[in-house]
């Protein structure tokens, strides 16, 4: 919305993704904060995203989400290590293969 010029819609879309996961960390969230210019909360969310890939009952979708949050913190090596671990989890997980090939990352 915003890329066509639809400034209200696209941020009334950000508000809406931010208030649909209230109490809830999620990547999208996260990036709906950063663009309604709210860094600080943003960055906080993709920090705990990752700290839950690093529980012991972390699963691949929580590799795959902390891959997510890395990437948008800038650091890609952390990122792919993630994307990484979360097939080690699931081989079949086509959404980290996905994120992978998004960076040209082999597998």
């Amino acid at each position: 919305l915003n890329a066509q010029g639809k400034t209200k819609g696209a941020a009334a879309a950000w508000h809406s993704a931010v208030a649909a996961t209230a109490g809830k960390d999620d990547v999208f969230s996260a990036l709906a904060l950063r663009k309604l210019g709210q860094e600080n909360p943003a960055r906080q969310m993709l920090e705990r995203c990752i700290e839950r890939a690093n529980r012991p009952d972390a699963e691949a979708t929580d590799d795959l989400n902390a891959g997510l949050a890395s990437r948008s913190l800038a650091d890609d090596a952390k990122a792919q290590e993630y994307f990484r671990r979360a097939l080690v989890l699931n081989p079949l997980f086509w959404e980290a293969r996905v994120a992978m090939a998004e960076h040209d990352i082999p597998d």
